[in-house]
């Protein structure tokens, strides 16, 4: 019992923090929205899905990022770039401030991005992984709270995707890791939020909420597209880019149209879909002998 509450003490800020942050940018919304009045209930049930993804992530994820990270370092020979902005020091202290506090912190993200863009690449190919992912895709209504909506399993295929070959690559202090993850939180929050915000010339530079509903289209043109969390270079690089038209805020949601209207449903979809994968498979196999 004593575990049990203490791993939710350590997600209460978390969870405090993110509603907190989705109360404000639900101001935001309201003041310039895409979609106006958007249905409460579709906007309810995404925080009802957030509030159960931060609840019950910490007891099956607690420290197992951390963990893995640190294994990798320790026990394969370390990483192979250290970023320890402290002990950085080029001689000059007009050039060691732009250094330490804009460029090597977004070159830390540069690369993290690139994990994440094949992370959530395989996301949409791989059958198994989409029937996790779809329930973050089925949202009809994108709003902040969009941000959070996953499946409470998704997360743990980011030890392999990004945790191990983040380990492998760079070595970052525990503080330069929250600030990671406080900075992934609060920019994700943005780009799912319901707010009229064109980059115009700056979309190819950077993701913004408009970027970001493109990959949430239904529209079969935007189908797995804009996959990066920040820098769109990745897509650019990579042949998924689709870069927004002026006054281009499509419908968003499920290309099929399939639909998830209650939480029970949404935490079984990807049994369902696995279940299905599987028959397909025993019957071909089947038809094969």
């Amino acid at each position: 019992m004593t575990v049990v509450l203490q791993t939710l003490a350590n997600a209460f800020p978390v969870i405090l923090t993110f509603f907190t942050a989705c109360a404000c940018f639900t101001v935001v919304e309201w003041l310039f929205p895409v979609e106006p009045k958007q249905p409460i209930a579709n906007k309810l049930l995404s925080a009802q899905f957030s509030f159960f993804f931060l609840i019950v992530n910490p007891f099956l994820l607690a420290g197992l990022h951390y963990y893995v990270y640190q294994f990798v370092q320790q026990r394969l020979g370390g990483s192979f770039i250290i970023f320890n902005l402290d002990q950085f020091n080029s001689g000059s202290q007009a050039i060691n401030w732009p250094l330490r506090n804009f460029v090597f912190p977004l070159l830390v993200l540069f690369i993290f991005d690139f994990f994440y863009y094949w992370h959530h690449r395989i996301q949409h190919k791989w059958k198994v992984l989409w029937a996790q992912h779809k329930l973050h895709h089925a949202e009809e209504s994108l709003c902040c709270f969009t941000d959070q909506r996953h499946h409470w399993l998704e997360d743990s295929i980011r030890v392999f995707t990004i945790t191990i070959p983040m380990g492998l690559l760079l070595s970052l202090t525990p503080v330069q890791g929250a600030l990671l993850a406080s900075v992934l939180r609060y920019w994700t929050i943005f780009i799912h939020s319901n707010v009229r915000l064109p980059f115009g010339p700056f979309s190819p530079i950077m993701s913004g909420p408009q970027l970001h509903r493109i990959h949430h289209s239904r529209e079969l043109i935007h189908q797995d597209k804009n996959l990066a969390a920040f820098f769109p270079i990745w897509d650019i690089l990579f042949g998924t880019y689709h870069r927004p038209l002026p006054g281009e805020w499509p419908k968003t949601g499920l290309a099929s149209g399939e639909k998830v209207t209650s939480l029970k449903g949404g935490l079984i979809l990807p049994f369902l879909e696995w279940s299905k994968q599987s028959q397909q498979i025993i019957g071909k196999l089947r038809s094969r002998t």
